[in-house]
């Protein structure tokens, strides 16, 4: 039966539902949508009926789609279906609801509606006892994490064999009845949940589609346990990772999120904890943030000096040149043992005489800690306590100063810094290199970019290397508590003191200071000093350590970190910004390619994808070494002014395909390939013929290669009349603005990519003048297959093999038809697809192995024992994967005679190049040749 037959012959649900899973999809779209299935969603329905979700469901997701609801068009009994299946889900009681209820019956709607109600109310039950339970669980858990030898005094304290008995058997019972109740529903919450995708996971997992086991029992018995994401919204090793009490409970994560971790605010993925760029944008700027104010005396810089000679001249210095507000130095030489410091100290004062200047020398060792406060006796006005391993940049005083001297109730303020613990950058907590290798002054003008009325944060402590200081607070409860001796503590004690006097201490996100992080003690004196006054320390401040643990956990900087490390490395080494959409095929695998080789040179890697498929957003990924950072974008101007904050060497225009407002993008590139100037390399490669028109396989109105006509006009007429898949997407009609944009955007580009000279001839015939730019440079993938064909002995029966995801412009009418002529001249022939195609076809002369691994294709190429290949294409290919794979392997290969499929072959020994009217002559000459003899003759 025909696809038209078939059409005429759906009236009802029910005869929707008695066709065959490839049938039904196609069908389901054209009745509840209007339309055909694009590949992407075939597949994916597909791949969910596959799994055991059955048809009603996937018919009902269609029909609630937004599409679904715009298309007037209904089916007969498809409504009542789908809220049968509804009250089937409820829980506990859906059961009752698996037979057919009739929609009429008025006293079964009134039972229908008093069972939700108290089904609900059950519900509640069941989720406040499984939440009891996992919280026992949890403690059991830790219980059983006691060491042997406490395990043994545990034990010991119960005397009665019979109790310990009766102890082991309630927390068996504990164990086996939450088992119980988390089994029975685990497969139904996930599939509930909309957190597990079944398409995402065959596509990304081969191995498990290739087995052909459904895939979300997978993920519940193997797959979170090897790692395995069950969608791209849930990463299953992040939130392990981020959650050791799941962890370290042996539970399934996205069964824990779905329960628990959810409503507790636990993160599913990295990209789901990273704001949307709309969010991030207020964060920094691309001028400098330098908030002004006014000062009545110049700002105290208090400065210890025990030791650290060579250290002394890189801070004297920086903070010479780099210090534009007045300002008054306050030295004390706590009596360093090496003479040289105060010889170093005499002699700026010498150089230096125009310098206000307070030089304090001790006798005698005081240590760090009265050293600080006989200096801070001197001062005048708010201050900065600094360490002699330290170097400030320009404008450091106004950026640390200003919470100070504009806020009420700010106690002290501290800078990013590579060396200090929570206001270290870029590795949280450590002790870190300067970035890059860059020197103070080229990093710090990176943080004068962060907007710090946005940005600063409260922190329980300020880091002593480099403080500012409240002078009215420490006029009010004084300076460091000299208990802490020589040193390390007092600053934390002295912030915590300010805090319960109400005033706050803030991390400075817009100025980074250098710490070299040594000086006064050996790591030995250190580690002791260290030590002690922790002690005393929180048992001053009894909630210290639990303040500093939650700024820890909370770590609010993150994201703030993660946007300076990007804006650093997309300077200081190569970067590429790659544009490109989200569909699959060969333009993904280009570019991932490409992906691969920057990342292996070192480079900065910024990936731009449109979410057509879901989200409708725009991905934004981030690359370099091991560092991976996404974000997302809702809207158009919100991509490029996120964008704009970044430098890039090259910009690499993949595909626009799927994207939305093709013209805004395309004045956005322009604008930035301006600001980047001459030093970025802006290339635009030929994957399809896009830039020609939006109907980018150049297949006109009747399914044929339009050869690009110089009459606009009949493109106008071909795109409004055009059904072909292009029209899923945005597909704007006027080929005079279409072509008009792409131009200035190929007028401003430095290289113009083609992968054949076929499509670079196709090309010219849109844009002749932009002949001098185009480069033609195959794809290179030789050596990935050996030489595998031989050809079989006495054969009875034709085996043709086509390879990869075959849609409409890919040849899936040609395939159909050929299998046609095969049934109805019983030619003794078999076509197998190995791949997917986007049709469905029912014939005893077609097979079709679905998705593969391209690892395995020599093994399935000869387990299906093909004798030749054909390349069904209608569109003239800018390029073809498959073409070069079938001729590595050495197999016969048929190709039309157009594109770079036709371009290749006609060079290859075992390579037929025909017109499209002259295949079945063409398969019926080979399997003569083959000694097949067919059945009929042309």
């Amino acid at each position: 039966m025909s696809l038209k037959e078939i059409d005429k012959s759906i009236s009802s649900l029910d005869d929707l539902l008695l066709l065959q899973d490839e049938y039904f999809i196609f069908h389901a779209y054209k009745i509840l949508l209007g339309r055909i299935p694009d590949p992407g969603g075939a597949n994916y329905y597909l791949s969910r009926i596959q799994s055991g979700v059955g048809k009603l469901e996937i018919l009902g997701q269609l029909r609630c789609s937004k599409e679904g609801q715009v298309h007037s068009e209904k089916l007969i009994g498809l409504d009542a279906a789908i809220s049968r299946i509804r009250r089937q889900r409820w829980p506990v009681i859906g059961r009752l609801f698996k037979d057919n209820i009739k929609e009429n019956d008025i006293e079964i709607k009134l039972i229908d509606s008093k069972l939700r109600i108290l089904d609900e109310k059950l519900e509640k039950h069941n989720l406040l006892l499984n939440s009891a339970l996992h919280e026992i669980k949890t403690e059991i858990s830790k219980l059983s994490s006691v060491s042997f030898e406490n395990t043994k005094v545990f034990n010991s304290t119960i005397e009665d064999d019979n109790a310990k008995e009766e102890l082991n058997k309630d927390i068996m019972m504990l164990d086996i009845n939450e088992e119980l109740i988390s089994d029975e529903s685990e497969y139904d919450v996930l599939q509930k949940s909309g957190l597990f995708d079944v398409n995402y996971y065959l596509s990304t997992y081969t191995d498990v589609a290739q087995e052909n086991v459904n895939a979300l029992s997978h993920y519940l018995s193997d797959g979170w346990q090897e790692g395995r994401n069950p969608s791209a919204d849930f990463d299953t090793k992040y939130y392990l990772l981020t959650n050791h009490d799941v962890a370290e409970s042996g539970s399934n994560p996205l069964l824990h999120y779905i329960k628990y971790g959810r409503d507790e605010g636990r993160m599913p993925s990295e990209i789901s904890a990273t704001l949307s760029v709309r969010s991030v944008l207020p964060l920094f700027s691309q001028e400098k943030n330098i908030n002004k104010f006014q000062l009545d005396y110049p700002i105290d810089i208090v400065i210890p000096v025990y030791n650290g000679y060579d250290y002394l001249d890189a801070l004297f210095s920086s903070i010479i040149k780099n210090s534009s507000m007045r300002y008054r130095l306050i030295v004390i030489n706590d009596s360093s043992p090496d003479q040289r410091v105060a010889e170093f100290i005499e002699g700026f004062l010498v150089k230096n005489p125009l310098i206000d200047f307070v030089l304090i020398t001790n006798e005698v060792n005081l240590g760090f800690v009265k050293s600080v406060n006989k200096a801070v006796g001197y001062v005048k006005n708010h201050f900065v306590l600094l360490n002699t391993d330290t170097e400030v940049p320009s404008q450091w005083l106004e950026r640390l100063m200003y919470p100070i001297f504009t806020m009420d109730n700010i106690a002290s303020t501290t800078p990013f810094t590579n060396a200090g613990t929570i206001c270290s950058f870029p590795r949280y907590l450590e002790d870190n290199s300067i970035f890059e290798g860059l020197d103070v002054e080229e990093l710090d003008s990176y943080f004068k970019s962060i907007n710090v009325n946005n940005s600063m944060i409260e922190i329980p402590t300020g880091v002593g290397f480099c403080m500012g200081v409240n002078k009215y607070l420490v006029d009010e409860i004084g300076m460091f508590d000299e208990v802490f001796g020589k040193g390390y503590g007092e600053e934390n004690d002295w912030c915590q003191r300010a805090v319960a006097h109400g005033y706050k201490n803030l991390h400075i996100p817009n100025l980074f200071v250098f710490h070299k992080h040594g000086g006064s003690f050996d790591s030995e004196t250190k580690k002791k000093l260290i030590e002690n006054n922790y002690k005393i320390l929180t048992k001053k401040h009894s909630d210290y350590e639990k303040q500093v643990q939650l700024t820890i956990q909370e770590n609010k900087l993150e994201l703030v970190r993660k946007l300076l490390e990007l804006r650093v490395v997309s300077n200081t080494r190569s970067s590429y910004l790659i544009i490109d959409h989200n569909l699959g095929g060969g333009a993904n695998h280009y570019a991932d390619e490409k992906k691969a080789e920057y990342l292996q040179a070192g480079y900065l890697i910024c990936t731009v994808k449109f979410d057509f498929s879901q989200t409708k957003q725009y991905l934004i990924e981030f690359n370099y070494d091991d560092v991976v950072v996404i974000f997302k974008a809702e809207e158009v101007e919100d991509l490029y002014k996120f964008i704009s904050a970044f430098n890039f060497h090259n910009v690499f225009i993949n595909s626009f395909v799927s994207f939305e407002n093709i013209p805004h993008h395309l004045d956005e590139i322009i604008s930035l390939k301006v600001r980047l100037g001459t030093a970025t390399k802006l290339v635009v490669p030929i994957h399809d013929f896009f830039p020609v028109c939006s109907n980018y396989t150049l297949l006109d109105e009747t399914g044929t290669f339009c050869d690009v006509p110089t009459d606009l006009d009949k493109c106008v007429n071909c795109l409004k009349k055009n059904t072909g898949e292009f029209k899923i997407f945005e597909a704007p009609t006027d080929i005079y603005n279409w072509r008009a944009n792409w131009g200035k955007l190929l007028n401003i580009a430095d290289e113009i990519l083609c992968f054949s000279e076929s499509s670079k001839e196709i090309l010219l015939k849109a844009y002749p003048e932009q002949y001098e730019k185009v480069i033609v440079t195959p794809h290179d993938i030789s050596g990935r297959h050996p030489v595998i064909f031989v050809p079989r002995k006495n054969p009875s029966e034709l085996r043709i093999g086509v390879l990869g995801g075959i849609n409409e412009a890919k040849g899936a009418n040609i395939i159909l038809k050929l299998v046609n002529y095969f049934d109805e001249s019983d030619i003794p022939a078999k076509l197998i697809l190995i791949g997917e195609i986007s049709i469905p076809i029912m014939s005893s002369s077609f097979e079709k192995t679905g998705r593969y691994n391209k690892n395995e294709l020599e093994k399935i190429v000869l387990d299906k024992e093909i004798d030749v290949f054909l390349i069904p294409s209608i569109w003239p290919e800018t390029y073809s994967y498959t073409t070069d794979e079938i001729m590595q392997m050495g197999y016969p290969l048929i190709v039309f005679n157009y594109g770079a499929p036709a371009e290749r072959v006609c060079q290859y020994e075992l390579g037929e190049v025909v017109g499209i009217n002259q295949l079945n002559k063409t398969i019926d000459d080979f399997a003569k040749r083959i000694g097949i003899i067919t059945n009929k003759r042309l």
